[in-house]
């Protein structure tokens, strides 16, 4: 099994820990990360990297799972793979950075709630509401990747709100450590 090795204490501390180191930047100091995160659904060097680890991450799923009867079909669904990365990158330019997110949140859904898995403890609901709603942004960030410009617009229209937004993301974060050393087993 993929993912089975992964505990909900584990899966908690790692994401809080994420979470606040990257929301804690901008709630600090936001001036320079406005224009890094207003320039950031362009980016084109950020889009295929990001696509690339997407990729990576697909072929790897792929290679892991059983795929039943279409074992035999195996070789040619990861020799896709490459040939997505290339195709994608050379005639889906637009919003890279925003669809390869979107792919990269739709792929990280899975080990949160395969963590949370037939667990007795009610606050795992947490970590599943948090991981559908990944997939729910993920979805909307591979289809219409303009929401994410507009929403980071928005965001960084006035430093208070950018903080406002860090510091909520702090705060999720810190829960989540809290959640995973104290809750989770």
């Amino acid at each position: 099994m993929i993912y089975s090795t992964l505990s909900l204490k584990l899966v908690s501390i790692v994401l809080g820990l994420v979470l606040i180191a990257t929301h804690l930047p901008a709630a600090a100091n936001p001036v320079p990360w406005r224009e890094r995160l207003r320039s950031f659904p362009r980016h084109q060097k950020a889009g295929l990297v990001l696509l690339a680890v997407a990729v990576i991450w697909t072929v790897w799923v792929l290679c892991s799972l059983n795929i039943g009867n279409f074992h035999k079909w195996r070789p040619f669904i990861l020799m896709a793979g490459p040939v997505v990365f290339f195709l994608v990158a050379r005639f889906v330019p637009d919003f890279l950075a925003v669809r390869a997110l979107g792919c990269l949140l739709l792929l990280g859904a899975c080990p949160l709630l395969k963590a949370a898995f037939l667990r007795d403890e009610p606050l795992r609901l947490v970590i599943v509401v948090l991981a559908y709603a990944w997939v729910l942004a993920g979805m909307f960030f591979v289809g219409m990747p303009y929401l994410l410009r507009d929403w980071i617009g928005m965001v960084t229209r006035t430093d208070g709100r950018l903080r406002a937004v860090g510091w909520s993301g702090v705060a999720l974060g810190a829960v989540l450590v809290l959640l995973g050393i104290l809750v989770f087993g």
